[in-house]
């Protein structure tokens, strides 16, 4: 079954759903190809993704505030939350 084709998952992340899908393997190709000197810290990283994972806009991997996916979007240390304050850490 495809992950879009089921019920939402509240508080999930696309690889806490991916046995189900091939989407998640063309996320972390994402992530894995960005340059370092772009890409958050192993530790920064796993806070945004945690702060995410208790987030109520979190629903099958994506923010329901901009429609991205959290994974792809915390890889970045450009990047921020869109929540209104935002929610990650700023380091």
């Amino acid at each position: 079954m495809n992950v879009l084709d089921r019920p939402p998952c509240r508080r999930c992340l696309l690889e806490d759903m991916m046995d189900e899908n091939k989407l998640y393997a063309t996320v972390r190709e994402y992530i894995e190809a960005i340059p370092q000197q772009v890409k958050t810290p192993p530790e920064l990283y796993a806070k945004r993704l945690d702060t995410c994972r208790r987030c109520a806009d979190l629903q099958n991997g994506m923010c329901r505030l901009c429609g991205c996916f959290v994974e792809m979007r915390a890889a970045k240390t450009a990047n921020y939350c869109p929540g209104t304050p935002p929610h990650w850490p700023e380091t």
